[in-house]
């Protein structure tokens, strides 16, 4: 098992940062102890939604008009993952 969930997010006609706090304000409705933060990952600036207990951390990253999401426990994997988008 990997221990990543990876994807990516594009809503035409829709800028990115109304697609992320949309995907963090859906998130909320059912983790009501979540956080979010900015937070540089590399090169690359990231909100990191954490979910409460012994959740994952969603890593949110903007990029043009996408939105990539990577979802795990693992933080340093995270870092690699990020470390090869755009």
């Amino acid at each position: 098992e990997l221990g990543l969930d990876a994807g990516v997010f594009q809503v035409p006609g829709i800028a990115a940062t109304a697609v992320r706090r949309a995907l963090v304000d859906s998130a909320r409705t059912n983790a009501p102890g979540l956080t979010e933060a900015t937070e540089m990952i590399g090169d690359k600036s990231v909100t990191a939604v954490v979910y409460p207990g012994d959740g994952p951390t969603l890593y949110l990253y903007e990029q043009a008009d996408v939105v990539f999401y990577v979802g795990t426990r693992d933080h340093d994997l995270a870092v690699d993952f990020l470390a090869g988008l755009p």
